[in-house]
């Protein structure tokens, strides 16, 4: 989910898609199985999030545009994050 210690992070990435944290959506895993038909990829990141977060995530809540892009957002980015609130304000 997130880059490992130590581990290289590219300044700007082509495509732009960079949330308010400074996180490259297109290799966030949440993203990345909202895209995809295969439901076991989305219920395996359910899971993870779930017990990352402490609450009940459903496959089906597994879907994002990033935080920058007018919809649809994981449950994190409007719930949990403070950066993005941060972000929407100086925007």
């Amino acid at each position: 989910m997130w880059p490992k210690k130590h581990q290289e992070i590219p300044e700007q990435p082509p495509h732009g898609l960079i949330a308010y944290c400074g996180r490259d959506c297109a290799r966030c895993d949440v993203f990345l199985a909202g895209r995809t038909r295969d439901k076991n990829v989305r219920v395996q990141a359910a899971r993870e999030w779930s017990d990352l977060l402490n609450r009940d995530i459903g496959p089906g809540q597994i879907r994002c545009s990033g935080c920058r892009s007018r919809g649809p957002y994981f449950v994190y980015c409007t719930q949990v994050c403070k950066v993005r609130e941060l972000g929407l304000k100086w925007q």
